[in-house]
């Protein structure tokens, strides 16, 4: 199986300690952050921080 790498970019003019607060928010500000490529985003464990659990499917061509 061939490897895919995807990069995107966000320009977040914030402090780092507010930044990190959002991108640890796994329920509501990280959905808004991916790019279109990225479908069937769910939280299926936790859900803020460290130990949660998402699942998403990447099409990647």
């Amino acid at each position: 199986m061939g490897q895919v790498y995807a990069v995107t970019e966000r320009v977040i003019e914030a402090s780092p300690e507010r930044v990190f607060d959002a991108v640890a928010d796994y329920e509501k500000v990280r959905p808004t952050l991916l790019p279109s490529q990225y479908s069937e985003y769910q939280v299926r464990e936790g859900g803020r921080g460290a130990g949660t659990v998402v699942h998403w499917k990447l099409q990647a061509t």
